[in-house]
């Protein structure tokens, strides 16, 4: 038995808790414009080949077995929030809403928002022969908006306004092949998030699938039955505002140093702003910075997820933003820039 599959047979004894970088990284991975991966073929000797098939099927196995696999099919937001207040206090909403057009239901199941951040779980149903259920599809869109008292909030392609979507939207997206059932979750960061969702509703134009593709490098116009296949159409989802609840935003400070730094926390974010030319902070370090909050826990470290120039009251500023849900549960926590660390204390 060689290394290979000695390591092999070990990964399928031990199970591993899902990290919050690989957490992270599962939320990004897909975005609102559809990439295509570049596919290669390649020719393989049948040793080779057989080494590589037996790291296929292993991979499969710890998908199975493992809480790393089990973990691609937890795609509610419950699962995603696991702080104790915000989970006692319902920060995470469940909607029964749902509407049936074209034959396809699609349902509002989970809504969540805060200053920075808004969150829609939806789950469609497709019947039974929709083209939309083909295997040969690789992701799904929905064109959507966000509408309070007929004023659309933010709009994702469906023209029912003129107004562009400000902020980042990215989504993920699972099929349930038991129940036949698809989940795709967008979150929607933007500044200035509005609390107020009492008569909101979400309005649902269309949903597209996108088949898999094996392109040559290049851009090429993409074509409706070749490329993708798409339904129009018209679901309204109303949202149930009473059972949102407000979290306050947290504030920390990081004494003993000779600039004005400013910590928040919400639900979904930590954001750090920091002077122009801050001495905690350049460019070289931009590739290594986490928070990791100090408590009796295991600790995480949550890597920092964007990185802008803001502008507050004339004067300009750095801001760092982590998705960091560990939300009231540590009262310090530490920011780490390359081999430096500063310890933030809640106010």
């Amino acid at each position: 038995m060689d290394n290979f599959e000695k390591k092999m047979q070990q990964e399928l004894k031990e199970e591993t808790p899902l990290s919050a970088e690989a957490r992270i990284a599962f939320d990004n991975a897909y975005t609102v414009i559809a990439t295509k991966n570049k596919q290669k073929k390649f020719g393989f000797y049948q040793p080779v080949f057989m080494k590589y098939a037996l790291a296929v099927i292993v991979l499969l196995l710890l998908f199975t077995v493992t809480p790393i696999g089990s973990a691609t099919i937890n795609y509610f937001f419950t699962d995603i929030f696991t702080n104790q207040t915000l989970k006692e206090q319902g920060f995470v909403t469940k909607q029964s809403s749902a509407t049936v057009n074209k034959d396809i239901t699609i349902q509002l199941a989970e809504v969540y928002t805060d200053d920075n951040e808004l969150g829609l779980h939806f789950i469609i149903d497709f019947p039974k022969d929709s083209p939309l259920k083909k295997k040969t599809i690789k992701n799904y869109a929905l064109n959507f908006a966000l509408q309070k008292n007929d004023k659309v909030l933010f709009d994702k392609g469906t023209n029912l306004s003129q107004q562009s979507l400000k902020g980042t939207l990215t989504d993920t997206q699972y099929y349930d092949q038991k129940k036949q059932q698809l989940h795709i979750n967008y979150r929607y960061q933007a500044k200035n998030m509005i609390h107020d969702l009492r008569n909101a509703k979400v309005v649902v134009t269309k949903i597209t699938g996108y088949y898999a593709k094996n392109d040559a490098p290049g851009y090429h116009e993409l074509k409706d039955g070749e490329d993708f296949t798409t339904f129009t159409g018209s679901w309204e989802l109303p949202i149930t505002a009473s059972k949102i609840a407000d979290f306050k935003t947290l504030h920390y400070v990081l004494p003993n140093i000779n600039e004005t730094v400013q910590a928040t926390v919400s639900p979904t974010t930590l954001t750090i702003t920091l002077p122009k030319n801050s001495v905690i902070l350049t460019e070289s370090d931009y590739k290594n910075i986490y928070v990791t909050p100090l408590t009796q826990q295991v600790a995480t470290k949550y890597p920092v997820e964007n990185i802008r120039k803001v502008t507050q009251a004339g004067d300009e500023y750095t801001q760092l933003s982590f998705a960091y849900h560990d939300y009231d549960q540590a009262t310090q926590f530490i920011l780490s820039v390359g081999e430096k660390e500063y310890i933030f204390y809640k106010v």
